[in-house]
């Protein structure tokens, strides 16, 4: 059965009940206090459950035993233990409180789950201040914490706190539904029966409520009260249900609204069954049972938003701190909007949610013997709680509930203290769980859960292979790189740790020890691609021309060997590698690029071919990696959201789930937004059901998952652009989106595509936002009185024919410094000081180092900077859209290829809007380049700067790039692309 949470900002989705860890089963017997019977882990995916009501043709309930079976995540436990809180519920069909909470740590220093329950005549929610309050009817329980246990319980040990009930006050004919502390020790409860609000302090209810609350039937009309949230201790704002009161609760739509008591108005409309109303930072927050979501309202002016959106009807809310907690309530068929699987039951349950990232961080699944769940609280400071209520007394005749008198707490605690059961989490499940949170993104919580499957002895080498993996995505490669070595000297027959080895140490850039690991690790399966990762490995920096020169032959020589082999890998399951740093090499990568499309076995998967777009919009899919706050997201938001829906149906194909504001643009832009399975298959599928009639890649090259999928076929028509510019060599690539403005003569023998040219750079670049207030030098540790040349590129662009310009800068201008900006990977960034070592063994002191730069600070320096360097070969591209936005000359010498010739396509726009009134700076040789660049960053640069600021409106915001941008799309996908095709 599927459980699926949705939500905007970021995006969840989380997996089928079946894929919960553990499991519990609890007893009751009538006339005494719940019993709980130990249960061992489930096997993650194979969890049997007896039909609960099997038994001998009568419900268990009817039988004396009905039992409570659930399922919890792995992290659900250790994530109460690290908050230190206890989760409590209140249920009803049996009506109690299901208390949930960490079990003492065991010898593998890893929490199980330990629940209780407590049995009631009725409960309908629970409220938590210094005591515990339980409603239930017409009735109120009060708990107090009981500071000395028995020595019985004592000695059970596993909680921290135990709380019996004291005391009951009765409240005639009422039903209370909702319940909350306020000031002074009072409890307010709801009274949905009569639509009123009552206080209860250490004496009793109160005959008349406070004034404001007096007014709920007035404001309430014919409809009903659901629920109230405090504001200072005292009722301020509460949902109402609209009607005659008569709606059933589980009508998928009854309209409802929020009135301020204060102001006795209502604040917000247009909701459907609103309950569980709570302000947390200044904002209401509530349940929006009929829509099934959760809400936000702002208090100024009324506006709600849902901020998630649930498969199922959810029943309770709570927060505490960041995290929110929702439960869902009783079975009920789905309705129609349930598709597939309309018939399904839905089963009671509790989300915790961190608010900070809005990822899901614990899941508790009732399977048997609880219809709903009512209400949910965290009680704080103690990972364990007992919770003692009434004791049920049984007669023949009838079943009564009474306080336990004093002479009775420590028996009655010391059979609770037995009445336990504890999950405990085996290293299987963990690994499980933890890969599960990983391909979610939530990679913090499966670093936590792998630290502990690690420490679970024995030592595992498949537990640290999984934790280096979590520590990469992180973004702690040498952290990854320990726990791979670890693995590796465990067991040398472990493939996965081996390569994975070998490929961190490549990535680190230690390329001969890791291509060493590949080549002797075991061979896996006939799809490995160890081999084809050993033959593409190449450094960020290289040493020399004359190393680059090596490594470049030694590469080819490897890839034609096994071509010769037979080698083919099969990418139905396997993931091609990209060959991301050959472009940097400065050379013309067709011929390499098809050769590895040689090895690589795509699929054709499209199910249909051109077909006719008449009458319909063009159905358009475009995928990447990157649609983020990222260049290739900056390139492309605003010419995809321009797209016109009348013209185009399209999709965002995500390889991750990301929620940043280009993230979330694109989302509400396009008619679809999937994130991809990580499994290719899956993804290739998922692509190929929206049946496209052209997918549009952004880049490839850049990410294993995209560019794996361009070898396959999932749409008639495929086309790529140039997120990452370099050929593909892929044949189910039809077209390479491109720009006269990019390209040189002859481009056409640069692709295995068709070459498909815009005549304007296509783009619709939106201007950069700079800070109001322009950075001082010194703030960044920078001299006054310097000439600084900027070039805050990637560290892998810095080619080595770059050295000799940038040593001819320093040589010519004496108060010269090159500001560069560290690589994320230390050992980047050394390998490129050694050889400046090298190259300017007099001049590399004049280059200053800065740490890596949040956006605006990045924006800051480049308008600090007298002048940008473009990088040789592979020069910038939305850096200098940029640098020009920030009025900042970039000295460019035009490359043979487009990845070199983007900051010229840039002065080119320029200058054709301005009939060419000043010299772009572009150079035409590398000693044009320094001598252009030493000119305009002394006393020949304020013309130059002059021009720019004058005219650089024309790169930004272009509607006319992304009106032919559109065009082309159409024209590729229904067979008219000719005009836009190169040919020789």
């Amino acid at each position: 059965m599927a459980w699926f949470i949705h939500t905007a900002s970021p995006e969840i989705l989380i997996g089928r009940t079946e894929d919960l860890a553990n499991n519990g089963t609890v007893q009751t017997q009538c006339g005494r206090r719940a019993h709980l019977l130990p249960s061992t882990p489930a096997q993650l995916h194979r969890i049997a459950m007896p039909d609960p009501t099997d038994c001998n043709g009568e419900s268990r309930a009817t039988c004396g035993q009905p039992s409570i079976r659930f399922r919890h995540t792995a992290d659900l436990p250790l994530l109460l233990q690290r908050v230190h809180c206890t989760l409590l519920a209140a249920t009803a069909a049996p009506a109690g409180v299901l208390v949930a909470g960490a079990a003492p740590m065991r010898g593998n220093g890893i929490p199980g789950l330990t629940c209780s329950f407590t049995p009631y005549d009725d409960v309908t929610g629970i409220a938590v201040g210094r005591q515990v309050a339980v409603a239930g009817g017409s009735s109120i329980w009060i708990h107090d914490e009981v500071t000395k246990p028995s020595a019985v319980a004592a000695q059970a040990g596993g909680f921290g706190k135990q709380y019996v009930a004291r005391a009951e006050w009765s409240l005639a004919e009422a039903r209370c539904d909702e319940l909350a502390w306020g000031a002074d020790g009072a409890v307010w409860v709801l009274d949905s029966r009569s639509n009123r609000l009552v206080t209860i302090d250490e004496h009793g209810p109160l005959d008349s409520a406070n004034s404001l609350a007096s007014n709920l039937i007035d404001v309430a009309g014919s409809g009903r009260v659901t629920g109230f949230a405090l504001h200072e201790g005292v009722p301020r704002f509460v949902t109402i249900r609209k009607g005659d009161g008569t709606t059933p609760a589980t009508t998928t739509r009854c309209e409802g609204e929020i009135v301020d008591l204060v102001a006795e108005a209502v604040i917000a409309g247009g909701l459907s069954d609103p309950v569980s109303p709570r302000l947390r930072r200044g904002r209401l927050w509530l349940l929006d049972r009929g829509n099934r979501t959760l809400t936000a309202v702002d208090l100024a002016d009324g506006r709600s938003r849902a901020v998630t959106t649930f498969d199922e009807r959810p029943s309770g809310l709570a927060f505490w701190r960041n995290l929110a907690l929702v439960s869902f309530s009783e079975k009920h068929l789905a309705d129609a909007r349930d598709a597939p699987g309309a018939a399904d039951l839905h089963s009671p349950g509790i989300l915790v949610v961190d608010m900070a990232t809005g990822a899901v961080v614990g899941r508790l699944q009732i399977e048997a013997g609880v219809g709903a769940i009512r209400g949910v609280q965290l009680l704080t400071n103690t990972s364990f709680a007992l919770i003692c209520g009434p004791q049920q007394r049984y007669s023949p005749t009838s079943l009564s509930w009474s306080l336990p008198n004093s002479d009775e707490t420590s028996r009655y605690l010391a059979e609770a203290s037995r009445s336990l059961v504890t999950t405990t989490v085996d290293r299987d499940s963990l690994l499980a769980r933890a890969i599960q949170v990983q391909q979610a993104g939530r990679m913090t919580w499966a670093v936590e859960l792998l630290q502990h499957a690690v420490n679970h002895p024995p030592p595992s080498a498949i537990a640290l292979n999984d934790l280096g993996n979590a520590w990469q995505e992180v973004g702690d490669l040498s952290a990854a790189i320990s726990c791979y070595r670890r693995a590796s000297a465990h067991d040398r027959n472990y493939h996965p740790a081996r390569q994975n080895y070998g490929l961190a140490l490549i990535h680190q850039g230690r390329v001969d020890a890791g291509r060493r690991q590949l080549e002797e690790a075991p061979c896996a399966a006939a799809d490995d691609v160890s081999p084809i990762i050993a033959a593409l490995a190449l450094p960020p920096v290289y040493a020399s021309v004359e190393d680059l020169r090596q490594r470049r032959a030694a590469m080819v020589h490897r890839v034609d060997q096994l071509l010769r082999s037979g080698l083919q890998i099969d990418t139905r399951h396997a993931l091609a590698p990209t060959n991301f740093r050959s472009a940097y090499q400065g050379e013309n990568d067709r011929d390499l690029q098809e050769k590895l499309g040689q090895l690589y076995r795509g699929h054709d998967v499209c199910p249909h071919r051109r077909s006719d777009v008449t009458g319909r919009p063009i159905r358009l899919g475009v995928i990447s990696a990157h649609l983020r706050d990222h260049t290739i997201g900056r390139l492309n938001v605003a010419r995809l959201e321009r797209l016109s829906r009348s013209r185009f149906d399209w999709s965002i194909f995500s390889v991750g789930r990301y929620a940043d504001a280009i993230a979330t643009r694109l989302r509400n832009s396009s008619a679809r937004y999937i994130v991809l399975p990580a499994e290719i298959n899956r993804a290739r599928q998922a692509i190929a059901r929206q049946r496209l009639d052209l997918l549009l890649f952004t880049d490839v090259g850049m990410d294993p998952l995209s560019s794996t999928l361009a070898f396959s076929r999932m749409a008639p028509v495929q086309a790529v652009t140039w997120g990452h510019p370099v050929t593909t060599g892929s044949p189910h690539i039809d077209y390479y989106l491109s720009s006269t403005l990019l390209e040189p003569p002859g481009a056409h023998a640069h692709y295995n595509e068709q070459l498909a040219c815009l005549e304007t750079m296509g783009v619709c670049y939106e201007a950069p936002k700079f800070p109001a207030a322009t950075a001082a030098r010194s703030q960044f540790g920078l001299s006054e009185s310097a000439t600084l040349y900027a070039c805050p590129q990637s560290l892998f662009k810095f080619h080595p024919d770059f050295d000799s310009v940038l040593r001819r800068i320093l040589q010519s201008d004496h108060r010269a410094e090159i500001v560069l900006i560290e690589a994320e990977i230390p050992y980047w960034t050394e390998m490129l000081r050694s050889r400046f070592r090298t190259t300017m063994p007099n001049e590399h002191r004049r280059v200053r180092w800065l740490p890596r730069l949040p956006r605006d600070r990045y924006l800051d320096l480049l308008r600090l900077a007298d002048v940008v360097l473009d990088p040789l070969h592979f020069g910038g591209g939305n850096s200098s859209y940029e640098a020009l936005a920030a009025g900042v000359p970039v000295v460019t010498l035009s490359g043979r290829f487009l990845r070199g010739r983007i900051t010229q396509a840039l002065y080119a726009k320029m200058a054709a809007a301005t009939k060419g009134e000043a010299r772009a700076p572009v150079a035409v040789d590398e000693a044009d380049y320094a001598a252009l660049a030493v000119s305009l960053a002394n006393d020949a640069g304020g013309a130059c700067r002059d021009w720019i600021a004058a005219h650089r409106h024309v790169l930004f915001d272009d509607e006319r790039e992304a009106a032919e941008f559109a065009d082309c799309l159409a024209a590729l996908a229904t067979d008219q692309a000719g005009r836009y095709v190169q040919h020789a």
